[in-house]
């Protein structure tokens, strides 16, 4: 990954967008995994 001063605003965002998504992702397999 870039250093953030050189990344865009919109890379920025998409990166955190990805990491939203891992991590509803890892909720949701411990959901499904506890039933």
């Amino acid at each position: 990954m870039k250093p953030t001063s050189e990344m865009t605003l919109a890379e920025i965002d998409a990166e955190l967008a990805a990491i939203r998504a891992v991590q509803a992702w890892r909720k949701a397999q411990r959901e499904a995994s506890r039933q």
